[in-house]
């Protein structure tokens, strides 16, 4: 592959952000105040999180014979695993740090609730817990304020509920005229029973509030109406359906319908777009996305080991072959490690293990990697240079739908960084190689027809000129006659006294440099070019003499 093409639409991409390495405090669980509005002022407001880096080695931790682990779901800030365990028949929410040989936090959960599934709240100040009891499933928000945890019931119904995930991005729901905030909330999907042993995709805020169905039956699609909306939230149709999870950027919902397929539904600006067929070739078990976005980590009920899935090059590479996970695993925030549950002499044990992932903690990488030799020129490099269709600065921009006034933080964009510099390195290069091509396909042809129509105009002049030797001189250099003298001369490049005009000249000065270097007929039209501009530069009486030229000579040294 060429890493350098001779363009001027190139794009200079280099990966340069992470998933960030900054070290979090103790507080595992931070408080928040339900009653406060989220609100944005600029389309960059959004909070982002501090992932905490994971270890190197392996990290266990073995529970007693009595206690069973439920559930689980890793930290968005890393290095903490959220779990429901259940004991004599009572279940509670523990946390456990990868470092650290115990539990490090016990929250107890009410009796007769029987807890099913555990996601963290994106933005880890929350932790949500679906179940069953009362006769009914229900939907808990957990929050710890200093050291207390408090419970709330947020969601129920009389339906089932299966699996349960959270969207990694918050969605707008209302926008101030007045003051020009908005207002963001984050949601969270799960399957919700639609009749005998049919589920479809449904939604709700993080407080529990405005439900809409995201893919199932057209006699149940949620209507534009009841959000005040232009526009239905989705119109997915499926008679069967259950959600996976989140492209790490949160415009990607992926879900499974009877036959275990899979399907990845796009959200557009305002509502739920189009859904298609994932493309990949895994049929069974089920698949969690990379936190990179580059692929999947597949597991396989009753099978070794978990298979890591990049859809650059569409290959499975099957990994910890010694471990017989019992549960899917859960990545960790910077993807170079998955927890997964293990059983080992009738005890459940949770596990930490490293795993390997290309370009794993690069948090933007799927938006720049398009096959594996780019994946690979990444993963040595960090970057890369790539031909681009358009022509023109602005191009670029409209690539990443970064439109004047009209930004849609609902469609990922990859980022550019952007100096008066780089505007000024762009102009030079365009200028640059303008003048390049107009002086290779123009400038040069002419200033040897200017040589050769001169030369042949001094030499049959009935009046003498200076100027007739250094024409001669010049064709020499140009038939190579390195014999002459002064041709000599100009080749070694070296101070000397001119033969021709008996005073010390500065032949240093006809090296070739820069561009003038890339091929011998280059240097020698540099050498002749800054020869004869130079040689009578401080006579005027020669410079006049040379304007006097017939204009069907002159017009070649002007063009």
């Amino acid at each position: 592959m060429k890493l350098f093409k001779p363009a001027l639409t190139i794009s200079i991409l280099f990966l340069v952000i992470s998933c960030s390495n900054k070290e979090q405090s103790n507080e595992i669980v931070k408080p928040s105040n339900e009653n406060a509005e989220q609100t944005l002022s600029g389309v960059f407001d959004i909070p982002e999180l501090y992932v905490t880096p994971s270890p190197h080695d392996t990290c266990s931790y073995s529970f007693p014979a009595t206690e069973k682990v439920i559930d689980y779901d890793v930290s968005p800030l890393g290095n903490t695993v959220a779990l429901i365990t259940r004991e004599n028949e009572r279940y509670a929410l523990k946390l456990w740090e990868f470092t650290k040989l115990e539990i490090s936090d016990i929250c107890e959960l009410h009796q007769g609730f029987e807890p099913k599934a555990i996601v963290w709240h994106p933005q880890a100040n929350a932790i949500f817990i679906m179940g069953s009891g009362n006769s009914e499933y229900q939907i808990l928000r957990l929050e710890k304020n200093g050291d207390n945890w408090s419970t709330k019931k947020i969601f129920s119904t009389s339906n089932v509920l299966r699996r349960l995930v959270a969207c990694p991005r918050p969605f707008i729901t209302e926008y101030n005229n007045q003051t020009r905030k908005e207002t963001y909330t984050y949601r969270i999907f799960f399957g919700m029973e639609n009749g005998v042993n049919s589920f479809r995709v449904v939604s709700i805020t993080e407080k529990g509030d405005r439900l809409y169905q995201v893919v199932g039956p057209s006699n149940t699609f949620s209507q534009a109406a009841e959000f005040d909306a232009g526009l239905n939230p989705s119109e997915i149709e499926s008679n069967w359906a259950l959600p996976l999870g989140f492209h790490p950027a949160g415009h990607e919902l992926i879900w499974q319908d009877k036959q275990n397929k899979f399907h990845v539904a796009k959200y557009s600006s305002k509502a739920w777009g189009e859904s298609k067929p994932l493309n990949i070739n895994i049929t069974s078990g089920t698949i969690t996305p990379t936190p990179n976005g580059l692929g999947f980590i597949h597991w396989q009920k009753e099978k070794n080991g978990i298979g890591t899935y990049i859809i650059q090059n569409k290959k499975e590479i099957i990994q910890l072959n010694n471990y017989k996970f019992i549960a899917t695993p859960s990545s960790v925030p910077d993807g170079k490690g998955i927890v997964g549950l293990i059983r080992r002499d009738n005890n459940d044990v949770l596990s930490y293990i490293p795993i390997e992932i290309p370009l794993a903690d690069v948090a933007n990488a799927w938006m720049f990697v398009n096959s594996q030799e780019e994946l690979n020129l990444f993963s040595k490099n960090s970057g890369l240079f790539r031909p681009n269709q358009g022509d023109q600065l602005y191009q670029i921009y409209e690539t990443e739908n970064y439109y004047c006034n009209a930004y849609d933080r609902t469609s990922p964009t990859r980022p550019y960084i952007v100096t008066t510099d780089i505007f000024w390195e762009l102009f030079g290069a365009a200028y640059q190689g303008l003048f390049i091509i107009k002086e290779r396909d123009e400038a040069i042809p002419n200033f040897w027809t200017f040589v050769e129509k001169a030369s042949y105009y001094y030499e049959n002049s009935p009046k003498e000129s200076k100027w007739e030797q250094i024409f001669i001189a010049l064709r020499a250099l140009q038939s190579n006659e390195r014999k002459h003298n002064e041709v000599a001369k100009m080749l070694k490049a070296a101070d000397d006294v001119s033969d021709l005009t008996h005073e010390n000249f500065a032949f240093s000065n006809l090296k070739p440099r820069g561009h003038y270097t890339s091929s011998p007929e280059m240097q020698m039209y540099f050498r002749a070019f800054m020869y004869f501009t130079s040689i009578y530069k401080n006579n005027n009486a020669l410079i006049e003499e040379l304007m006097q030229l017939p204009p069907d000579i002159a017009v070649y040294a002007e063009n």
